[in-house]
């Protein structure tokens, strides 16, 4: 017995439908400008991501770009570059 799956399968992402990542990590910035207390849940819910979504983007960027400031439970964050 065959299965044929064809129509079941997966679509390839395209460059044309693929998520700009630099675009992403942008808006990350801008709500990080606008309120630097501003929590990961809040990031995601804002830009319409999962929580692992915006901490990939949030760990690329540490370091280079931002800056976790403080404990766990009451950080703000710091644009460095």
């Amino acid at each position: 017995m065959t299965l044929f799956l064809g129509s079941l399968a997966t679509p390839e992402t395209t460059p044309e439908t693929a998520p700009d990542k630099s675009d992403t990590a942008e808006k990350i910035i801008s709500l990080i400008k606008n309120n630097p207390s501003i929590t990961v849940v809040e990031m995601a819910a804002a830009l319409d991501l999962s929580r692992d979504g915006v901490m990939y983007h949030l760990r690329k960027m540490k370091d280079v770009r931002i800056r976790h400031i403080g404990p766990n439970k009451g950080v703000h964050w710091e644009i460095i570059g």
